[in-house]
């Protein structure tokens, strides 16, 4: 399939990189297309948060896999104050905390604006349960407990 870049013109958003405004607006194609051609996908566009903070937040599942597949780091950026797991625990994403998990993101420590561990973001049952499994290094073996 040819890549037709007028086509995704309109994704663009004023002040928004490109991969970014790819995730947000679930442009999977554009998003693949751009990082095939050489854009890192640890990009810091949106308030200086990495390509997969941004996906984390938005709860993209699908492109948290495309941007693992090129080549992203669990643990953000030098410009980032959260790492991306803690945007998928705080929206509860079981399924993107496993991702993250099962491609090397940490629960024992990460730094965050107020320096607490991802742990003390997990608020339900699941996520609670999900994050012991994850320190007990069971990752990503049976859904959590509800």
């Amino acid at each position: 399939m040819e890549f037709d870049v007028k086509r995704y013109v309109t994704v663009f958003y004023e002040g928004e990189g490109i991969v970014a405004a790819s995730i947000k607006s679930n442009e999977l194609v554009l998003l693949t297309e751009i990082l095939r051609l050489g854009l890192s996908p640890n990009e810091h566009e949106d308030y200086n948060m990495s390509a997969l903070s941004v996906a984390c937040k938005y709860g993209n599942l699908a492109a948290i896999s495309i941007l693992l597949n090129f080549g992203a780091t669990v643990h953000g950026t030098p410009y980032e104050d959260s790492a991306p797991i803690y945007y998928a625990i705080m929206r509860d994403d079981v399924e993107a905390v496993c991702k993250l998990l099962e491609n090397g993101a940490s629960v024992e420590y990460t730094p965050s604006n107020e320096g607490a561990q991802p742990f003390t973001y997990a608020m339900s049952a699941g996520m609670k349960a999900l994050m012991i499994r994850a320190l007990s290094g069971e990752v990503g073996e049976a859904e959590p407990a509800s």
